[in-house]
């Protein structure tokens, strides 16, 4: 009896490892299946953003505003013709003075919302994030400053893109594409990050830094455009630009570093810029810093190519 119980606690022990490497296994592939889950969540909110009476899908119409009086609606002989379905075929008119906008409806069912002011004059920052919203039967549109140039984006809820819309391609999700990744600090006699948009135009912005990261064993560095509470915003291209995903690079924001300067870059995360689906956007395009030579092989694939 003394032999076979010494017999089965050796199988005991003999088993213990393969019972820890089972174990291990299980809590990888839960880990990973809670990973991908977050991440089609994710992706589904991104699409559900995308269809918005305000998404961008939903945009119809960019028309720059020209100095003096800019009169619009649907009708030809505006200044600028809004699309066919708008509901009024003038709807009012614009006058650009220098950076200072006045505006004047004709019809009281186009609301304004987001002003306060007396006098109908408005004057447009560079990126307000609550801008003077115009509304009319299902039309909505603001006005936008890029540098020295102001326009009216205009949204239509009937647009057929969103109707038309069946979400967008991506490569399958994979964590080794979430990278782990350090923040660089810029220095602080460092120049200012340069990039351009996609109507031309080049912007200067206080540089604050870079994101580094290893890819089968190599060095990358990416700069960082922009910060925000949502992380580090970052716009790239890389070897699948032009072939599997869009030609003028990917956006991918960066959660923000701990007090280390640890944090992770999820390329399955990395999305298509707004001009991908809509011709009325003014996008960033990478800086030539931010092209990788490498591919890719993750996030959102070209909408249009797939």
């Amino acid at each position: 009896m003394k032999q076979t119980a010494s017999h089965q606690l050796i199988k005991h022990l003999l088993l213990l490892p393969a019972l820890g490497m089972v174990t291990h296994a299980l809590a990888q592939d839960n880990e990973v299946t809670t990973y991908r889950q977050e991440v089609e969540a994710w992706h589904q909110n991104r699409e559900d953003e995308l269809k918005k009476k305000d998404g961008w899908l939903s945009l119809v119409g960019l028309y720059w505003l020209k100095e003096g009086s800019n009169s619009f609606g649907a009708d030809s002989s505006n200044a600028i013709v809004f699309p066919k379905n708008f509901p009024e075929r003038q709807g009012g008119s614009y006058m650009l003075d220098k950076g200072k906008i006045a505006f004047h409806l004709n019809n009281a069912a186009i609301k304004v919302s987001g002003y306060n002011g007396t006098d109908r004059v408005i004057t447009v920052g560079e990126a307000d994030r609550q801008p003077v919203r115009f509304a009319i039967d299902g039309f909505q549109w603001i006005i936008i400053r890029r540098q020295d140039k102001y326009g009216l984006r205009v949204w239509d809820t009937n647009s057929p893109a969103v109707k038309q819309f069946t979400g967008v391609p991506r490569f399958p999700v994979d964590t080794a594409w979430r990278i782990p990744a350090r923040f660089i600090a810029a220095e602080s006699e460092g120049g200012p990050i340069l990039f351009k948009n996609k109507i031309g135009q080049s912007f200067e912005n206080k540089a604050v830094g870079k994101i580094a990261f290893s890819y089968k064993g190599a060095p990358y560095t990416l700069d960082i455009i922009s910060a925000s509470r949502e992380g580090y915003f970052i716009v790239f291209g890389d070897k699948t630009s032009g072939e599997q995903t869009y030609a003028s690079g990917r956006f991918i924001t960066v959660d923000k570093a701990d007090d280390a300067g640890n944090t992770y870059i999820d390329f399955n995360r990395a999305i298509n810029p707004p001009c991908v689906f809509t011709e009325y956007a003014t996008c960033p395009l990478p800086p030539q810093s931010n092209v990788l030579p490498v591919a890719i092989l993750a996030g959102e694939k070209d909408y249009h190519i797939h």
